[in-house]
């Protein structure tokens, strides 16, 4: 895999369970709220904003399919570790010393 080869995509949201957790951490995010003031029915507005970028991320994924590159789906399968291992590989660097120290 190259570095011209790696698309990464949000987790799979068709998932019931996932895309609660997604729209649960998304609305956290202080500038999704103070953005989605203006509208009418925020709550709608909100669900519609999630599934547009699911849309998006799920027409990236074909086309880099299409074109022949390898892709990264980070959909909870692999450990944040695993994907990292990935990452490494495909940029030729090292991440781990540049992370925090986790207690």
């Amino acid at each position: 895999m190259s570095l011209d080869e790696i698309w990464l995509r949000e987790p799979e949201i068709q998932n019931l369970e996932v895309q609660a957790i997604y729209n649960e951490m998304y609305s956290k995010i202080p500038w999704v709220m103070q953005y989605l003031e203006g509208c009418s029915n925020t709550e709608l507005d909100f669900e519609n904003w999630m599934k547009r970028d699911y849309l998006f991320a799920d027409s990236v994924l074909k086309d880099a399919t299409k074109l022949g590159y390898s892709t990264l789906v980070v959909d909870g399968e692999r450990t944040i570790d695993e994907n990292l291992d990935i990452i490494e590989e495909v940029f030729k660097v090292k991440c781990r010393s540049c992370l925090p120290k986790t207690a």
